[in-house]
């Protein structure tokens, strides 16, 4: 996995926000939605809008480095990679609406 995570480390920057698919995950959030995981969330681009909007975001990423500049939009923040067949016993006692 160090290659990997070494790998989006070095290229966290480079994400490019997509305001199509951020649109379409928006038409998507029922309305009932309170909490959110944000799974890939990169540099928080789409949870940045979320929490804009009053949801509570966590997120996951392989990348420290684009969690770290993330962490201002997340109430949470999980550094590995969703593949991993053990996934944070934090994370896993949460409840996401979303």
């Amino acid at each position: 996995m160090t290659d990997l995570k070494n790998y989006y480390n070095q290229k966290h920057s480079l994400y490019k926000t997509n305001s199509a698919r951020e649109r379409r995950i928006l038409e998507l959030i029922p309305e009932s939605t309170k909490t959110i995981l944000d799974i890939g969330c990169g540099r928080a681009n789409l949870a940045a809008i979320l929490k804009e909007k009053g949801y509570v975001v966590s997120g996951i990423d392989i990348s420290d480095e684009a969690l770290k500049e993330a962490s201002r939009f997340l109430e949470d923040s999980f550094c590995f990679n969703v593949e991993d067949v053990i996934w944070p016993e934090e994370l896993l006692d949460k409840k996401y609406d979303f």
